[in-house]
């Protein structure tokens, strides 16, 4: 054979068997499971790899049509199920949009607040805020809707009519009210509505007054403006309502305690290798009036380090019932999709070292109020109650005034 013929089949058997390969693999890859094989082959290290190897195969080979994003979020959320911690958990990119309109201060709409369980055919406004169009028509808390754009509310579509009572500012639906029996419809422009995060009053005996709704970006700002507004009224004490805050953001409720305890330890923090961070106050000030705090079992997180500062401190006077008992710090992580999750990642310590996570803090003043009383009062954050019915509130004005 010449050396031109040998050359020339040489290559022909090679290309003859790359042929026979690649077919191979395009038979292997129609009939196997080939994402099966990859996650075996890296099975030791691979958990990403199971996971991938699952969603692409219900992707390419079952029978009806996935969605893949749906499966993925689903797969998360039972991974954070697992964890078995209620403050860990994972939300999509909507229910995150969701979840932020709710808790933040600002947000566009009809500014109410609303309990869904009141009625079977009905959605009781439990607070109207002063920014909104309701407020200006002098429709109030109490108030019933019944119907959104002509569709009447009942058991099963609570949710999909609340929906459409959503929209873009300056834009208006028409909603049907019932107050008393009697129904009127009006036509209710959405507006941007600002929550505030205080009501504030004066009792007699010159006894300031605040209720603070929650730990937000706003609060400090509300909290620090009512303050202002008291002392121009000459108040000689001052009582803080917690009852129904259920927290909010820590560097909030260290920028408040700061205000009201000495110089020294808010709270310290301990992560899971035992790493301790510590608090201390920035502002050597201490609020020079005598004063109270107000808590009971929905007095929580963010409420519960505020108050536990100023027990330990010995500043103020807590007053009222045990609180709940959130003692742990969660981080928080938004993807770049839009979708969220959070984890609790720290312990928190009050200034005397002390646990309450699952214990609560418990009142120098004890005072226990009927379980409906409690939460007509919990559930209402602008009520101002009244010392004639609230107990926990009149314990808190006659302390303060013994002192003077």
């Amino acid at each position: 054979m010449s050396k031109k013929k040998y050359i020339l089949t040489v290559c022909s058997t090679i290309l003859a068997t790359l042929a026979v390969v690649v077919l191979a693999l395009f038979i292997l890859v129609k009939t196997t499971n080939i994402y099966s094989i990859i996650a075996t082959l890296s099975a030791g290290n691979g958990t990403t790899s199971k996971l991938e190897s699952i969603l692409n195969t219900l992707d390419e080979r079952h029978l009806y049509e996935i969605d893949k994003e749906k499966l993925l979020d689903a797969a998360i959320k039972g991974m954070m199920d697992a964890v078995d911690d209620p403050y860990t958990y994972y939300l999509t990119a909507e229910e995150y949009k969701q979840s932020t309109e709710v808790k933040n201060p600002s947000f566009t709409g009809i500014g109410v607040m609303v309990n869904k369980t009141s009625s079977p055919d009905a959605i009781l406004i439990t607070e109207v805020y002063e920014d909104s169009h309701l407020y200006a028509l002098g429709i109030k808390a109490g108030t019933e809707i019944v119907a959104v754009e002509g569709v009447r509310i009942t058991e099963s579509n609570k949710d999909q009519v609340l929906d459409t009572i959503a929209g873009e500012i300056n834009t208006f639906v028409e909603i049907t009210f019932r107050l008393d029996g009697e129904e009127f419809t009006q036509s209710i422009q959405r507006r941007i509505i600002r929550v505030p995060q205080t009501v504030s009053s004066v009792f007699d005996g010159n006894v300031g007054y605040i209720r603070l709704r929650s730990f937000q970006n706003t609060s400090a700002e509300d909290f620090k403006k009512s303050l202002s507004q008291l002392r121009e009224q000459n108040i000689t004490s001052l009582i803080i309502d917690l009852r129904g805050n259920g927290g909010g953001y820590k560097h909030i409720a260290l920028e408040l305690a700061d205000m009201f305890v000495g110089k020294g330890v808010i709270c310290s923090t301990v992560n899971n290798s035992e790493v301790i961070s510590t608090d201390y106050t920035k502002d050597d000030g201490v609020f020079d009036l005598p004063f109270a705090v107000l808590v009971d079992g929905t007095s929580a997180s963010a409420s519960e380090l505020f108050a536990g500062a100023i027990q330990d401190h010995g500043t103020g006077l807590l007053v009222g019932t045990v609180t709940f008992g959130k003692g742990i710090v969660q981080y928080t992580n938004k993807l770049g999709d839009g979708s969220y999750y959070q984890y609790t990642a720290e312990t928190w310590l009050t200034p005397n070292g002390r646990y309450i996570h699952g214990v609560g803090l418990t009142p120098d003043i004890v005072v226990e109020l009927e379980d409906d009383l409690q939460y007509y009062i919990d559930s209402q954050p602008s009520l101002v109650p009244s010392p004639s019915y609230d107990l926990q509130l009149k314990a808190a004005i006659d302390a303060l005034l013994a002192e003077k």
